[in-house]
Parts: structure tokens; sequence; C-alpha cells
């Protein structure tokens, strides 16, 4: 992510949160799980259906980008694991600057190639929340395991990354003593 360093930054420079670390690491561990699950079941509903066909099952029922929606809870879990709202508002924000032109223009595609189906799934979902009370299709469609099976060293790799670098950063806070300038 092109905006880790400043992450990093704000990360390091905030202020101690008042949960306990072990609050902080359930909650890290919670978000974590939900992303990195989020993401197994999309990839899993859109294997073999990409660009082929407008996927309406699955999360995707709820969510029209679900993959970026588990990398978002992905990102929440290292604010949450550090206990910094700072870091929680600023990599959301820098979640937003560089995944919504991908969405756009993900979204103008869908929009040229599925058309009235399009409107139909953007009217009952919304980007990244679930929009409550909506969903999409709700007949049962393909799952395959082949594309979230090929994705999982990568999805460990992604965990490890994101608590190792959230306990180097309360590591290094805690030795360096640094100053609060964030929340």
């Amino acid at each position: 992510m092109a905006g880790a360093p400043l992450l990093l930054l704000v990360a390091l420079f905030s202020a101690e949160s008042a949960f306990s670390p072990a609050a902080r690491r359930a909650a890290s561990v919670l978000f974590l799980a939900c992303g990195l699950g989020l993401r197994l079941l999309a990839l899993g509903a859109i294997d073999g259906c990409k660009k082929q066909v407008l996927v309406t099952w699955g999360p995707y029922r709820y969510v029209r980008h679900p993959l970026y929606c588990g990398s978002l809870l992905a990102l929440m879990a290292f604010a949450a694991h550090i206990g910094s709202v700072a870091t929680a508002i600023a990599g959301t924000g820098l979640f937003l600057a560089l995944y919504l032109p991908a969405i756009r223009t993900e979204e103008l595609f869908l929009a040229c190639r599925f058309a009235d189906q399009w409107d139909s799934h953007q009217a009952r979902t919304w980007a990244l929340l679930p929009r409550p009370n909506r969903g999409g299709s709700d007949a049962a469609r393909p799952f395959s395991l082949r594309r979230p099976w090929r994705e999982m060293l990568v999805l460990v790799f992604l965990a490890t990354v994101i608590l190792g670098s959230a306990e180097l950063v309360l590591e290094l806070r805690q030795q360096q003593d640094l100053p609060d300038l964030f929340f």
C-alpha cells in the first residue's frame, strides 16, 4: 500500500489507547478474521465468473465490492491492535483515496457490460458497506474453493504482516517514549 509509511507514522505518534492490550488484540483478531474471511468468500463466489457474468450472490449479494471491504476490515485490524483512532481515520482516508478511483473504474466497466442488471444490483447494494434490509439474488450460485485456496498463502502472509507490524509499532512506542501527536 502506497500510504503505509504515512500510516505507520500516525500509528507511532498516536496516544496510548484506554482499552486493555487484551481487548485490543481480541478486536484486531476479530477484524482480521472477518476481513480475510470476507475476501475468501468473495474469491470463491467470483471464481470463474469474473467479467463473464455479474456476480450478485455470496457476499456480492450484500456489498458490491467485498474484496475491498475485506481489505478495509484488515486495515482496521491494524488500527485496533495498536488502539489508535487516528490510525483508523488516517487508514480509512488513505484507503478511500487509493481505492475509490479503482472502484469507480470497475463500476463504469460493469455498468457498460451489464447495463440494466448492474443498475438493479447497484440500487440494492452499497459499494463497501452492507445496505440494511437489502440484498441481491438469493439463488444458490457456484462457489469454488480453487481461487480462495490459491490466495490462502497470501492472506496468511498479510495477516502476519498486519499483526507483526502492529506489534512492532507498540514495541517502538514503548521503548522510544514517543510523543503523542495524534489521539
